[in-house]
C-alpha cells in the first residue's frame, strides 16, 4: 500500500481561494447594493452634492462667498428637491482651485452629472488596480490577487463610490507619488503631491516626511505648482475666496455634531477621544489631538533626518509608518478616507517580503480587515468608546513600529563598526 503524504501548501491554497472568493463577493454585493440605492434615488444625501452647490457657486460668478454657509446652504435647498441635508448645510470644504475643473458638470441635472462622476471613479479604481498590480509583479499571482480583491472588498472604497468623495483619487495620488520618489523622479513627485491637495489635511504628514528628508526639488516642484493654482483660482474664482477657505477649515475644528462634522465616526484619535469623553468636551479634545500630532510630527521629522535611500526595503517600511500615522492622527479622517490606509497596508506587505520576514499572520491580518471594518461598524459601532477600524490602525501601526525598531538596533552595531573601521585608517 502506498502512503499519500499530506501536502503542506493544499490547505494554504484552499485558504488562500476561500479568501479570494469572500472578496470579490463583497466587492460585487457593493455594486448591487449601489445599484439598489441609485435605483431609489438616495443620493442626494452624497458629499457630491455638496461639491455640486459649490461649483454652482462658481460657475454663477460669486466665487468670493464660495465658502460662505448661507449662500453654501441657498444653493443645495436649490439643488435638493428632497429639502437639503440636515443641520441646514453640509459645507464645501475642498481649496478654491478644485472647483475648475468640475464647473462644467452643473450643466447637467445634480443625478446625471453623479452618474458621469461614477464614470470617473471606476476609470480611477481600474487605474489603481493596475499600478497596484504593476507594482506587486515581483510578488506571486495568488498574492497580487489576493490584495486586489482586499482593496476591492475594503468598505472605504464602497463609501467613497456611495458618497461621490475625493478619496480615490487622492489614493491614486499617494500611490503615484511613491513610485515617483523610489524611481528618483522628484519633480514628478511634487507634481502629484500637488493634485493630491484636492484635500490638504490628508496629505500633512507626507510634507512632513518631504521636510525631514530635505527633498527640496519635490517642495519646490510642489511649491510652484501649488502657487500657480493658487493665481490661477484666484482670478477665476476670486481672491476673496482664500480666506474664506482657511477660516472655515478653523471653524469646523471647532464642531462636533452638526453641519456634517461629526468626529464619532471617524478612524482617529479624534474620533475616538470624541466617543470616550463626549462632544461636549470639544475644547480638550482638540489640545490633546493637536499636541499629539505635533509630537508624531517631530518624530516623523526624526525618522527621515538621514541619507536619502529610495532603493532599499527600508524606505518602504519608513514611508508605510509615515502614511499610517498621518491618518491615525490627523484631525479629520471620515470612513470615506479610510481608504488610504491601502497605501501603508500594501508598501508593509511588500517591505516584509522583500526583507524575507515572516509575513503568514500580516496577511490573515491584511485579509480580515474588509471583513472586519464592515462587521465592526455594522455590530459593535463607537459602543466600545473606540471603533474596530480604528483598533486595527493601532495594531498595524505598533507591528510597523516594532519592525523600525528592530531596523534600527540592527544597524547601530554595524554603523559602530564601520566607524571604528575608519577612525583606524586615520590613525597614525
Amino acid at each position: 500500500m502506498h502512503q499519500h503524504r499530506a501536502n503542506p501548501t493544499r490547505p494554504i491554497a484552499l485558504l488562500s481561494r476561500l479568501a479570494l472568493t469572500l472578496n470579490m463577493s463583497l466587492g460585487l454585493g457593493y455594486v448591487g447594493l449601489w445599484v439598489m440605492l441609485a435605483l431609489q434615488g438616495q443620493f442626494w444625501r452624497a458629499d457630491f452634492s455638496s461639491y455640486y452647490a459649490g461649483w454652482s457657486i462658481v460657475r454663477d460668478g460669486q466665487g468670493n462667498r464660495l465658502y460662505d454657509l448661507d449662500l453654501q446652504a441657498h444653493y443645495q435647498r436649490q439643488i435638493l428637491e428632497e429639502g437639503g441635508f440636515q443641520g441646514g448645510v453640509l459645507p464645501y470644504l475642498n481649496p478654491p482651485y478644485v472647483a475648475l475643473p468640475f464647473v462644467p458638470l452643473t450643466w447637467l441635472p445634480r443625478p446625471v452629472a453623479f452618474l458621469v462622476w461614477t464614470g470617473g471613479q471606476v476609470a480611477l479604481l481600474a487605474w489603481l488596480l493596475r499600478l497596484l498590480h504593476t507594482f506587486a509583479r515581483s510578488w506571486s499571482r495568488d498574492e497580487r490577487w489576493l490584495m486586489l480583491s482586499s482593496v476591492v472588498a475594503f468598505p472605504p472604497l464602497f463609501v467613497t463610490g456611495l458618497l461621490g468623495t475625493f478619496s480615490l483619487l487622492i489614493l491614486v495620488c499617494v500611490v503615484q507619488w511613491y513610485l515617483a520618489l523610489k524611481n528618483h523622479r522628484e519633480v514628478r513627485a511634487g507634481l502629484w503631491f500637488t493634485l493630491g491637495t484636492v484635500k490638504p489635511q490628508l496629505l500633512l504628514m507626507p510634507g512632513v516626511m518631504l521636510l525631514g528628508a530635505r527633498r527640496w526639488r519635490t517642495l519646490g516642484a510642489a511649491l510652484l505648482a501649488g502657487s500657480v493654482l493658487v493665481v490661477i483660482s484666484g482670478i477665476l474664482v476670486g481672491w476673496q475666496s482664500w480666506p474664506g477657505f482657511v477660516h472655515l477649515i478653523r471653524m469646523v475644528n471647532d464642531i462636533y455634531g452638526d453641519i456634517g462634522i461629526v468626529p464619532t465616526v471617524m478612524y482617529n484619535l479624534k474620533g475616538t477621544l470624541a466617543l470616550m469623553l463626549g462632544n461636549e468636551r470639544g475644547a480638550l479634545i482638540n489640545q490633546i489631538s493637536t499636541g499629539v500630532l505635533a509630537l508624531v510630527s517631530v518624530a516623523i521629522l526624526v525618522l527621515w533626518r538621514g541619507p536619502w535611500q529610495p532603493d532599499p526595503p527600508r524606505f518602504d517600511l519608513y514611508l508605510a509608518l509615515t502614511l499610517l500615522a498621518g491618518l491615525l492622527f490627523l484631525p479629520h479622517l471620515n470612513p470615506h478616507d479610510g481608504l488610504l490606509l491601502v497605501a501603508p497596508a500594501v508598501l508593509f506587505y511588500h517591505y516584509l517580503r522583500q526583507h524575507l520576514r515572516p509575513r503568514g499572520w500580516y496577511a490573515a491580518f491584511a485579509l480580515s480587515c474588509p471583513w472586519l471594518f464592515l462587521v465592526g461598524e455594522f455590530t459593535v459601532g463607537g459602543n466600545l468608546g473606540i471603533r474596530i477600524p480604528v483598533i486595527a490602525m493601532g495594531v498595524l501601526l505598533g507591528w510597523m513600529a516594532k519592525e523600525v525598531l528592530r531596523k534600527t538596533r540592527n544597524q547601530l552595531p554595524a554603523a559602530a563598526e564601520r566607524e571604528a573601521e575608519r577612525e583606524a585608517e586615520e590613525a597614525p
